[in-house]
């Protein structure tokens, strides 16, 4: 990466440079140079047949001189660098032979679209190791070098408890104590992202704010314990699953599902309206939060924090290297995550009175956004009718509504992705299906790259980490697919992971996801049945002490949903797995279970 301070043509020379230079960048003391003399002498009196001394010529000090010359070359540019661009660092606490305390810094930074890492400094501690002692040298060295300390993004510790622990712990607790938050930590750098459509549209990008992993320590702490008081209190709608504990945005699939299942197999028209917001984080009005908070009884040093954490932040955006100006924002909150979309179920007597039902309340609705300062995105929010048959859908094909003098209009879509599952009016799931094998066959070929490098362990953690969430995710709400739907799904996963236990394509599988869907539906109907937490529904079941009752529905869609195979799933398992509480323990019998028996009667009920 970096070039030698001379250019020399003889071999040797060359070889003694390019040592030093090795030694120089590991931070290393230069006498290594003379622990590993006598084995480079070794290597080329046995391969060349030349004394060492022939062939590389040195004073008594170049070793030390050159390895001193290189590390200060390399040190400057470094130096000049980190002045204007945010890097990682990793500090590393290292023993020297006299058993002096070393402490190295290495840095992690992007320089011409290429990531680096580099030795920054090696520095004696000289007093002793605490992390106090640590901080003190790494903060000299950035004073002394006019390194800004707000161009570290992270910090990386070897024995984090011990280096950072106390200090990160003192921060977050006086922060809480005084409701005052670090000017340091409210510093944003925004990298905008490009979502969709033409790039030279501004409003085509979603800007995300890079902040310190310090920041985010403290964001997760002050989280924590917001949504703890809110659900102590039980001020958050049972409705709200994102950034709520025990709860996934995989379980708002599921209960619209069940729901929209239920409505069909009931004959009761249904319309779901999927509402999408115009820069939600962006536009989070700073006063109307705080006084939402004031109202559920946030006071004193609580609201202060808060108060302190949203005012006075600088952000710069950065584009391809170049920063712009710093400027304050005046609403928002920093953009690291994704909000949950908003889908409101209406259900009718007819679909002619559900329309004007639908375009009278959401008015309401709109208006209650706009008071709230949030906007809809019209051009992202639609709707999709419900029903067993296309000819039992309604003929309009968009909702109209007059705002102040303005008409605003959602329009149908014949399928739509709601928090990553795509829904149809029928509930087939094969365009599901299909859009989860086109992104699961596009990371694939990286583990049959890797098949013939990596050991069975190395690729198992690739296929839980790159290929089974996709599998998994949502499987409650599209899992029971029809066979026909699930078939390229089911031969794709046997490939797969025929390919990582090493056995032949013909080797002799069972349905493999027909046991993944019936996993999760048992485990997750077990979680609901020994908690206090129960599934609504109109008519159907009514729940026991470890007992349920199956549905009997009316049209076959209904046998195809959750709500019908998960009590018959559980009706099959030996009542001591049910008496079991939920957790790991649970699981791992219910899998033990699962792989003792024939599962030709559960895959019957399933395909």
């Amino acid at each position: 990466m970096f070039a030698s301070t001379s250019q020399r043509n003889d071999d040797g020379l060359r070889a003694s440079y390019n040592i030093s230079l090795l030694i120089a960048k590991s931070g290393k003391p230069y006498t290594i140079g003379k622990l590993i003399l006598p084995a480079v002498e070794e290597v080329l009196k046995t391969v060349l047949y030349k004394p060492v001394s022939d062939i590389i010529k040195r004073s008594n000090n170049t070793v030390e001189r050159r390895i001193d010359e290189m590390s200060s070359d390399i040190e400057s540019f470094l130096c000049n660098y980190l002045q204007t661009t945010h890097f990682f660092i990793q500090l590393v606490e290292s023993t020297l032979p006299d058993n002096a305390a070393l402490l190295l810094a290495y840095v992690i930074f992007i320089m011409n679209q290429e990531i680096y890492e580099e030795l920054l400094f090696a520095r004696i501690l000289i007093t002793d190791t605490k992390c106090e002692s640590i901080f003190h040298v790494l903060k000299d060295y950035f004073i002394e070098k006019a390194i800004p300390l707000s161009n570290i993004i992270s910090v990386a510790t070897d024995g984090p408890p011990a280096m950072v622990g106390q200090p990160l712990t003192y921060l977050i607790n006086k922060c809480f104590e005084s409701g005052i938050y670090p000017s340091i930590l409210k510093k944003g750098n925004i990298i905008p992202i490009h979502k969709s459509g033409t790039k030279t549209e501004v409003n085509n990008y979603r800007p995300i704010s890079i902040i310190s992993s310090v920041a985010k320590v403290f964001e997760k702490v002050l989280s924590t314990r917001l949504i703890r008081y809110l659900t102590k209190f039980k001020i958050l709608s049972e409705n709200q699953y994102g950034f709520t504990e025990g709860k996934a945005t995989s379980d708002a699939i599921t209960k619209i599902v069940n729901q929209i299942h239920q409505n069909i197999d009931n004959r009761i028209p249904s319309i779901c309206i999927f509402v999408d917001l115009k820069k939600a984080f962006d536009t989070v009005n700073h006063k109307l939060l705080l006084e939402a908070l004031e109202r559920i009884g946030f006071r004193g040093n609580a609201y202060s924090l808060i108060e302190n954490y949203l005012s006075n932040r600088p952000q710069s955006v950065q584009i391809s290297g170049s920063f712009s100006k710093e400027m304050y924002i005046k609403c928002g909150v920093p953009q690291g995550t994704v909000l949950d979309d908003t889908a409101i179920l209406y259900e009718g007597t007819d679909w002619s009175d559900l329309k004007n039902v639908i375009e009278n309340d959401f008015i309401k609705i709109i208006r209650w956004f706009n008071s709230r300062k949030l906007s809809i995105n019209y051009s992202k929010t639609h709707f999709l009718p419900f029903g067993s048959y296309a000819k039992h859908l309604p003929s309009y094909t968009n909702f109209s509504f007059n705002i102040n003098d303005q008409k605003m209009q959602i329009n149908r879509v014949p399928n739509i992705k709601y928090l990553g599952v795509v829904l149809d009016p029928h509930l087939r799931r094969d365009i599901h299906v299909n859009y989860i094998l086109k992104k699961v066959r596009f990371v694939s070929y990286k583990i049959k790259y890797l098949g013939n490098i990596l050991t069975e362990k190395y690729l198992r953690t690739l296929y839980h980490a790159l290929i089974e969430p996709h599998l998994t995710y949502g499987i409650l709400a599209w899992g029971a697919a029809c066979s026909s739907h699930i078939y390229n799904l089911d031969v794709f996963q046997k490939s797969i992971l025929k390919m990582i236990f090493k056995k032949p394509k013909l080797y002799p599988t069972e349905k493999l996801y027909a046991d993944l869907y019936f996993l999760h539906s048992i485990t997750h109907y077990h979680k609901f049945v020994n908690t206090d937490q129960k599934i609504k529904h109109n008519h159907y079941t009514r729940y026991k002490i470890r007992g349920t009752v199956v549905p009997q529905p009316h049209k076959s869609i209904m046998q195809r949903s959750y709500l019908y195979l998960a009590p018959k799933f559980y009706e099959i398992i030996p009542k001591d797995l049910k008496d079991l509480r939920f957790g790991n323990c649970f699981k791992r019998n219910l899998k033990k279970w699962l792989h003792s028996i024939s599962r030709t009667e559960i895959h019957k009920l399933i395909i």
